[in-house]
This record gives structure tokens, sequence and C-alpha cells, in this order.
């Protein structure tokens, strides 16, 4: 697997404890960014993308971590792009768009470089994968994890909503964006990704 660095950036704000008037801890945010862009295997291996988190602290907010992904692909229904926390469960952000058969191949809309997704549990929003053709692309938005089926090959990736797979977690750690390409004849990258605790989301 080649991989070609344009630039790696992981840093974190310091975090520290504050109370407020009522005696409440309240953590301070958290950015972190891994932009190595990483090539996707055509029908190949999973590639991960690591950012590290040291504050031993856990999630109390889910709804205050945001997960924010830049891809390119040339056939969005080909690709899994999961989220996976330190302790090694996963959930996915985006499964095969469109695909409603073990055989089927999905959207074959455009994911570009351009269009953040980010995905946090307050978004209602899916992405919209119906009638899409080979020159449209996925647009940049606020989105909830977005997928097929949970019976639909691969059946080990699951959607799940975010509120659920992040509460209550321990966030120190090696957390991945891992990305997968389960059809032929199409290719993209990782472009990067980027973590954020927004204030009082860990205690």
């Amino acid at each position: 697997m080649k991989i070609r660095i344009l630039s790696l950036l992981i840093c974190a704000f310091s975090i520290c404890s504050c109370s407020n008037d009522d005696g409440d801890r309240k953590s301070e945010p958290i950015l972190a960014s891994n932009l190595a862009l990483i090539q996707i295997p055509d029908a190949g291996d999973a590639i991960n993308s690591p950012i590290q988190i040291t504050q031993l602290m856990r999630i109390k907010d889910p709804s205050k971590v945001t997960v924010v992904v830049n891809l390119e692909h040339t056939f969005c229904g080909d690709l899994t792009v999961e989220l996976v926390a330190p302790d090694g469960t996963a959930t996915a952000l985006i499964k095969r768009l469109r695909v409603i058969s073990v055989n089927g191949y999905g959207s074959a809309a455009n994911f570009i470089a351009a269009n953040a997704l980010s995905f946090n549990s307050e978004n209602e929003a899916l992405i919209a994968y119906e009638g899409l053709v080979t020159t449209d692309v996925i647009p940049a938005g606020d989105y909830a994890p977005t997928g097929a089926a949970q019976d639909i090959t691969p059946q080990s990736v699951v959607v799940q909503p975010l509120d659920e797979f992040l509460a209550n977690k321990n966030v120190n750690g090696q957390w991945n964006i891992r990305v997968q390409d389960f059809g032929n004849a199409d290719i993209g990258s990782l472009i990067g990704w980027r973590l954020e605790f927004a204030a009082g989301a860990l205690e």
C-alpha cells in the first residue's frame, strides 16, 4: 500500500477541569487532527488513520463530540468508514451507501476532498444517496451515521447512533478512522480527519 504524506498534524489543546458556580467539573475543548493522505486500496484491505488522546477522562456528553472526515473516491457505494475507539469497538459513519443486497454495488456518486462530512449525535440528516449518478457528488454537511442495513455485507460493520456508541467511553488512547473499499474498479483516498471534544464533553 502506497502512503503519501501531504501533512500530519496531531494537535490537542491541553485539557483541564474547572468548576462552575455549581461546583460541576467542565472540561476544556480538545481538537485533534490527522491530515495524512492515505490511498484506499481498490477492493483491498482496510486502512487506518490514528489520533492519540492522552487525557484520562470519559465522555460525559456525546452531543459535544464531533468527527469530521475528508474523503475522495469515485464510487461512494464501495466504502465503509468506521470510527474506532481506544477500547477496540467501532461504529460506521458511512456504510456502503445504497447497497441493498449482498451483491449490490450501491451509489455511484463521488466523495470529493473539498466536501467535509461532519458527524455528531445531534445531527438528524442522513447522507442523501438515492438517484445519484457518476457525475454527482456527496455534498459537505452535518450528518448522522448513514449506511446499508446491518444484514448487508460486510455484516461486521455496524451503523449505530453516535450517542449510544460514545456514551461513557474513556477517551485515553488511540482513536482511528478505518476505511475499506469493498468494490472493484474505483479508487480514492482518505484526505484526513479530526476529532473534536467541545467544552463540557468530558469529565
